[in-house]
């Protein structure tokens, strides 16, 4: 009895997970391809070659000494960052200005011309005072009051913690009104000095308040002095938060997110105010200044958060204990964060600051955050197990569990060590995503839910952006490369096993048929039967031979219950189909 496929499924893409010896394996199923792609019009056809990029963002001094890259804008400018090791991580702040970390965990400021400060405690002003002095128009009252000031950075938008307090008396019993002269260090438009002060305390009229509790005077953009003739009800709205600490150090992550940066360490979230990313609310102190010469006060102070809270800008999330977050990515107003084998979410509450989050999913997560890539169908990513996909319903799977062999497939062979530096990037004009390890990548076609390749280039590092050419990739192999041109010079192989159907069935008098749409110059066809799935000890029925319609056949091989399909194409050559017809003889 004949059996006929008019058609062989190798449409299917990249398999190397099943053993063509399994019941599993479905006959003709693409199981080895290397350098070969489903073209736009369902075809084997070569991998995309590397050309120069079409106006792409200016390039960013390097942020370390790594290979990674990524898309930011950084002042308002698109900019692709170089240099990123697996362990650094960036992104803007709501300043415009980029911030990172380096492979230790110091935060660091870094600006378009590629400078690189850290973001360490903003020293207070000094040279600080205040004096009594007549004031005709004054509106103070007769007490105590206690005043002292800040630096405010224009430029990255921070604020200091408070200088010595220092503390002035008012008495207006002698007839004169009286106001206070301040005295602070010289201001400019960029290096700003913020002046702030108590409420009044005056025991003989029975009017106590705190003395560490101060409200907003003035900001001064030059000169040295400042007069203050303020009664108390004009300021008593604006008290001062106290937000001025820098990040904590050794910090694991950072993201740009909900108009603030949130630095990871640990289990532990801090986030910075609102609009200002080098500030962020933890506990701090108050130095008082002593009239009589005795050792200065110092005061435990907390910043004041939202609705009148007084408290540290900080969460402990419960579910991440024992892990660190590796990476993040906004998406739907929510941060997704990824721990090496967690996935799940931060948003911000509704009421006063603070965040919740979400566990998704336990046993997916991620090498680093260069392999996350942001696209039309989702989030992809790849963790020690392989690629998976965050789709646009906000549900996770793996993609490469049933197809792809991380741990000893025949083209994929990649160590855990290797994997620890892998990235993925978005192809756009190809609806790929390639997840890049040791220079090989294992492509996936986003619109067909299929994997091709791999593809063997130098490639370290990169990233996706948008230019006036359109959506392209920034990829590093000796150039700035995006995926355009046909491959012309590198040879693609497709190798198939034709499996058993059954495991008692023999084939005999195997014909194999291959059609190439656009054959021309050199592509070849041969065939092995076997008792298992190997070249070693098989029989080889020669090369394909070709008629004028591009149509190539080869058969002649003996009886057997393992046939192997292994096709050499020259650069340039498609493959539309493979048909083939054998007779079963029962065993």
């Amino acid at each position: 009895m004949a059996i006929i496929s008019e058609r062989v499924d190798t449409f299917l893409g990249l398999n190397n997970m099943l053993n063509p010896a399994s019941a599993e394996y479905r006959e003709g199923m693409a199981w080895r391809s290397k350098d070969a792609r489903i073209d736009e019009s369902g075809l084997w056809s070569p991998r995309r070659s590397l050309a120069g990029c079409s106006s792409p963002p200016g390039l960013l001094t390097a942020w370390g000494g790594g290979n990674h890259f990524k898309n930011l804008a950084v002042e308002n400018t698109d900019k692709i960052i170089t240099g990123l090791g697996t362990t650094e991580c960036v992104d803007t702040g709501p300043n415009g200005f980029l911030y990172g970390t380096t492979g230790s965990g110091t935060v660091k400021r870094q600006d378009a011309g590629g400078d690189k400060t850290e973001c360490e405690t903003y020293t207070p002003p000094t040279g600080f005072s205040v004096a009594e002095t007549d004031g005709a128009s004054s509106r103070a009252e007769n007490g105590t009051y206690y005043y002292m000031c800040t630096y405010f950075d224009n430029i990255y938008k921070r604020e200091s913690l408070p200088s010595i307090v220092d503390s002035v008396e008012i008495d207006h019993d002698a007839g004169t009104k009286d106001c206070v002269t301040i005295t602070y260090p010289a201001a400019s438009s960029d290096v700003r000095v913020r002046i702030y002060r108590t409420l009044r305390i005056c025991p003989a009229e029975g009017v106590y308040n705190t003395t560490n509790k101060f409200y907003f005077v003035a900001e001064k953009t030059s000169g040295t002095t400042h007069v203050d003739y303020m009664h108390d009800d004009d300021i008593r709205d604006t008290e001062y938060e106290g937000r001025g600490t820098a990040p904590p150090t050794a910090v694991d992550y950072l993201a740009g997110y909900n108009n603030r940066v949130l630095y990871f360490k640990g289990n532990t979230v801090y986030w910075s105010s609102a609009g200002q990313p080098d500030e962020v609310a933890t506990d701090y102190k108050i130095t008082y200044k002593q009239k009589n010469g005795s050792p200065e006060d110092t005061v435990d102070c907390k910043a004041k958060l939202s609705l009148g809270v007084y408290g540290e800008a900080k969460f402990e999330i419960t579910e991440l204990a024992g892990q660190k977050i590796l990476a993040g990515m906004v998406r739907n107003g929510k941060l997704w964060l990824w721990t090496a084998s967690m996935t799940g979410y931060l948003k911000a509450t509704n009421r006063l600051e603070g965040y919740r989050f979400t566990t998704v999913r336990k046993g997916i997560g991620v090498t680093s955050d260069k392999v996350l890539a942001f696209t039309p169908y989702g989030i992809f990513g790849a963790d020690r197990q392989g690629m998976w996909l965050l789709d646009n319903a906000d549900r996770i799977y793996r993609l490469s569990e049933s197809a792809i062999d991380i741990y000893a497939g025949q083209d994929t062979t990649f160590t855990q060590s290797a994997i620890t530096n892998s990235f993925g990037v978005w192809i756009p004009i190809l609806n790929e995503y390639w997840w890049s390890v040791s220079n090989v990548q294992i492509v996936f076609q986003a619109n067909r839910g299929i994997f091709a390749g791999p593809y063997t280039y130098g490639i370290s590092g990169g990233t996706s952006f948008v230019s006036s050419g359109g959506a392209q990739a920034y990829l590093t192999g000796g150039q700035t490369p995006h995926t355009t041109t046909l491959d012309t010079a590198t040879t693609q192989y497709l190798e198939f096993w034709f499996g058993q159907s059954k495991p008692a069935m023999i084939k005999d008098t195997l014909e194999v048929e291959i059609t190439h749409p656009d054959y021309t110059g050199t592509a070849s066809a041969t065939v092995y039967q076997n008792s298992i799935p190997s070249e070693t000890g098989a029989t080889s029925g020669g090369a394909v031979a070709y008629n004028d319609k591009h149509i190539g056949k080869v058969g002649g091989v003996g009886s057997g219950r393992l046939f192997k399909v292994k096709l050499t194409m020259s650069s340039g050559r498609k493959m539309a189909t493979i048909n083939y017809k054998y007779e079963i003889v029962e065993d």
